[in-house]
């Protein structure tokens, strides 16, 4: 059942998500990715081997279906096309960028092949929204979760923790900038953020499961199991 834009009034396709016209969101944060698959790089080094397999992929976030690919089919796409050419009409429109990195979002979520090229131009895109606005949410988000899925831990703590300013009970971005914090070996750092987690959600599956990495990669096996033996309790 088609409908139209409550911003701008534009007829609608069906199921979309976004206004292909004004860019409004339909269905709240769009951008917010599922980062890829990143337990390997610590597995080898923990204490708890199999509470850590057991847990990582919960832990961490589902990986993108889609292979990357060499190809850039998005190119082809018309829609895409259209949403970039507004955008380059428009380049100071946040709203014309968003409707673009929200499209692109959706096409690396949903199976399709991801060509290398279509995350640079994402990446761009978030860039041209924040360089608008440097306080939009939505494109922190995104470009958290993309260095978080891309393992470039440094950028992604520091996009979360200027997300996190204006999100402070968004507890799954929490534990994650607190994951980046561990890979960047500040463990006492990732180890408050958790607790400030669990201090508010005692219990919380996420913030155990990281606090038992976190207490891992630190070197204290004790409290790393423990964590992790509540994290498989709530699991």
């Amino acid at each position: 059942m088609n409908q139209n834009c409550p911003k701008c009034q534009t007829n609608l396709p069906d199921n979309a998500s976004y206004c292909p016209s004004c860019g409004h969101a339909l269905r709240g944060h769009l951008l917010k990715l599922k980062p890829r698959h990143a337990a390997f790089i610590i597995i080898a080094s923990l204490l708890v081997f199999a509470l850590v397999l057991t847990l990582s992929d919960s832990m961490l976030g589902t990986m993108p279906a889609g292979q990357f690919a060499t190809q850039d089919d998005t190119a082809k796409d018309p829609a895409l096309e259209s949403l970039r050419e507004q955008a380059r009409k428009e380049p100071d429109n946040k709203e014309k960028w968003n409707a673009l990195g929200r499209s692109l979002a959706e096409k690396l979520n949903d199976g399709q092949e991801v060509p290398m090229a279509h995350i640079f131009e994402l990446i761009d895109v978030l860039g041209q929204v924040l360089r608008i606005d440097p306080h939009d949410t939505e494109a922190l988000l995104g470009m958290a979760e993309i260095s978080f899925s891309r393992q470039a831990f440094d950028k992604a703590a520091q996009y979360y923790k200027r997300y996190l300013e204006t999100n402070h009970n968004d507890t799954m971005s929490r534990a994650r900038y607190a994951s980046a914090l561990t890979f960047l070996g500040s463990y006492e750092q990732a180890v408050s953020e958790l607790n400030t987690i669990l201090k508010d959600k005692p219990g919380d599956f996420h913030a155990l499961a990281y606090l038992s990495i976190a207490y891992a990669q630190a070197g204290d096996g004790v409290r790393a199991r423990e964590a992790g033996e509540q994290a498989l309790a709530k699991a």
